[in-house]
């Protein structure tokens, strides 16, 4: 990768952050129990979907216990339940193995 490949990914990268939410706001977001509610969510995704995504074992992604700031990440970018493959490879992850999945 040349230098600018990485400045290209830096900047790119830091351009997904919010700057207008100080600490403060953040830590009382994050403190708040009514946190699912104040998301700012995409428009849920119609298209129809496949088996390989909806055989799932009806997991959700706080039956992880992730961290709050993770799981607003997750919903925020509109992904709802894990998919079959997240399913198998979160509590794996977790344990602090590596995951290799197709």
């Amino acid at each position: 990768m040349t230098n600018s490949e990485e400045l290209t990914v830096a900047t790119t990268s830091t351009a997904i952050i919010d700057t207008n939410v100080s600490m403060s706001n953040a830590k009382s977001i994050l403190d708040d129990p009514s946190w699912k509610e104040k998301l700012k969510l995409p428009p849920k995704d119609n298209r129809p979907k496949t088996a390989d995504v909806t055989a799932t074992k009806g997991h959700n992604f706080e039956d992880y216990c992730l961290k709050r700031e993770l799981l607003m990440g997750i919903y925020e970018k509109g992904w709802e339940k894990p998919s079959p493959v997240q399913e198998q490879s979160i509590p794996i992850a977790l344990t602090g193995r590596d995951v290799l999945a197709r």
